[in-house]
């Protein structure tokens, strides 16, 4: 029987910015005569190669040695991007050695770039009935470029919020009663 390897990753979360690293780490279960080279894969959906510094192909088990490892420099980018999630796997092996049953291993970046939200609304008391009141949502991503699409998703406080005043007190909205929010979401698109 071929001897297994494992792949494991440490931390299983980072968050982007200077300095930021993983580890990748291959073990195997017998020590190894010669040097072996194994083929390495980071892929996620959002993931690009622009979110590492550096983006190994390959880490490699020492002769006399059962493990391996390589560090991965995080990109420090200008994207908001939001939380990605990377699969590293094993993708090439050496000739008579087995994946073990852990050959994948998942971490993900955390994305330390923001856009500020501000809502506004022209209408600051309403009548009773079918009247909309509008409100825009500026998105202010300062320098930063918006990766994918923002979705965001509306609602209201009916705890925070009163309608009509009998004599000293006020009566709280009751959602779906007094008010309704359409759409319940919106899209801002990535660019």
């Amino acid at each position: 029987s071929n001897p297994p390897v494992a792949l494991t990753v440490q931390p299983a979360s980072v968050t982007e910015g200077t300095g930021s690293t993983i580890e990748l780490n291959i073990t195997i279960s017998a020590v190894q005569k010669n040097p072996q080279t194994f083929g390495i894969l980071l892929q996620g959906s959002d993931v690009v190669q622009e979110d590492f510094v550096n983006q190994p192909k390959n880490i490699e088990i020492g002769a006399g040695n059962t493990s391996g490892s390589v560090t991965v420099t995080i990109n420090d980018d200008n994207l908001i991007e939001g939380t990605e999630s990377v699969t590293a796997s094993i993708n090439v092996l050496p000739e008579g050695i087995d994946l073990a049953p852990q050959s994948e291993a998942t971490f993900q970046i955390l994305d330390n770039d923001f856009a500020s939200i501000q809502l506004s609304g022209t209408e600051t008391a309403m009548p009773e009935g079918n009247q909309p009141a509008q409100f825009s949502i500026k998105l202010d991503t300062g320098t930063l470029e918006l990766r994918k699409d923002l979705v965001i998703d509306l609602s209201l406080d009916p705890g925070n919020v009163a309608i009509g005043t009998f004599g000293d007190s006020s009566s709280p909205l009751i959602p779906g009663q007094d008010f309704r929010i359409f759409p319940d979401q919106i899209t801002i698109q990535a660019g």
